[in-house]
């Protein structure tokens, strides 16, 4: 007890659930021993099953919507698009999905609607506006520069979120050149309570668009668009199940506050999430090759908007009222559904991706 008290409050809380998810026994399915039977999920709420099709499935509960598609990993948690590490199994009634997302995506966001006790102390959220210096980022047709659009908005969302008992720190406060690693190391240095990389997105598909939140990939399994070489642990996998709750109420309030596509919380081992010291995001605002998402990022209207939903989002992890008041809206179509790594051709990520 006394080395779970010394952690910070948010390693705590992943602490916690990692404990408490470990405690739940679900009912194995035929299909592997390291599946479970949605029937174990269901048992959690008291969900009601009602199949769509013989490859769709949905779960219904007071709290929260859940619908699978067998073999994909797309989910949608109240409407909001989650991949799960592994495609879910099955037809009928008779789905599974992987042990690891059960415990560590599915469990944490339908446990998430209880109010987390607060602490006296004061918390430290690092923002970390993506590239600058030397490395501008992505650019759009425009003359959008990423590295700006990603201090602009970091400035803005330190503004709304310093007060009582949060203090705000960014990793590069002007027009500087960062390592990856020096900005783990600042997150490090300061005891940051939480870490939020900003980004734009950019790829050849112009018709990408709309915004993306990354978690590290859980162990043993690739990212969204990898292919399954690099499934190795790392540190930022310590607070797996609250990496999911922080995504998830950052992605949703920022597709509430700005009506964006909703690409969906993916999978991936940036390294600024691989090595982070405490639960971290990486935040995708938009595509700088979409043209209406350049345009609107463009316009320091929009980019207050995209700051207010990520501070609403922050607000939210650390103080949930509840995370089933309303879906969120722009379900994605067309284009924006049909491939895990449409924003390039073939399974490789995006452009800037080895910059993340």
């Amino acid at each position: 007890m006394k080395q779970l008290n010394s952690l910070r409050p948010f390693q705590r809380l992943a602490t916690v659930c990692m404990l408490a998810a470990c405690t739940i026994t679900y009912p194995r399915s035929a299909q592997s021993a390291d599946s479970v039977s949605l029937s174990g999920i269901e048992a959690l709420r008291g969900f009601s099953p009602s199949t769509q099709s013989s490859s769709n499935i949905m779960f219904t509960g007071k709290t929260a919507v859940l619908e699978f598609e067998s073999d994909s990993r797309r989910i949608f948690f109240n409407k909001t698009l989650i991949w799960l590490n592994q495609s879910a199994t099955g037809s009928n009634k008779n789905f599974a999905i992987s042990k690891f997302d059960a415990d560590n995506l599915i469990t944490p966001l339908l446990l998430f609607d209880r109010k987390e006790t607060m602490t006296n102390r004061t918390l430290t959220i690092m923002l970390d506006p993506g590239h600058g210096g030397k490395d501008t980022g992505a650019m759009g047709p425009q003359k959008l520069y990423e590295s700006r659009v990603t201090l602009d908005i970091a400035r803005r969302t330190k503004k709304l979120l310093e007060g009582r008992k949060i203090k705000v720190r960014l990793t590069r406060k002007g027009d500087s050149t960062l390592t990856r690693a020096e900005r783990s190391q600042l997150a490090r240095k300061y005891k940051a309570s939480l870490f939020i990389s900003i980004h734009v997105n950019f790829a050849e598909n112009r018709n990408a668009g709309g915004m993306e939140t990354y978690i590290v990939a859980g162990q043993g399994f690739p990212s969204t668009a990898g292919n399954g070489q690099d499934s190795k642990s790392t540190a930022g996998n310590t607070f797996d199940t609250s990496n999911i709750q922080l995504a998830y109420c950052v992605h949703r309030m920022a597709l509430d506050h700005t009506g964006a596509t909703d690409r969906g919380i993916r999978h991936a081992r940036f390294d600024v999430l691989a090595d982070a010291p405490c639960p971290a995001i990486l935040f995708e605002c938009g595509f700088a090759s979409n043209p209406v998402d350049e345009i609107n990022l463009l316009k320091k209207e929009y980019r207050q908007t995209v700051a207010e939903g990520i501070t609403r989002g922050i607000k939210t992890f650390l103080d949930p009222p509840s995370l089933a008041v309303k879906p969120a809206i722009n379900k994605p179509t067309g284009t924006n559904t049909v491939s895990i790594s449409d924003c390039c051709p073939g399974t490789s990520p995006c452009k800037t991706a080895a910059h993340r």
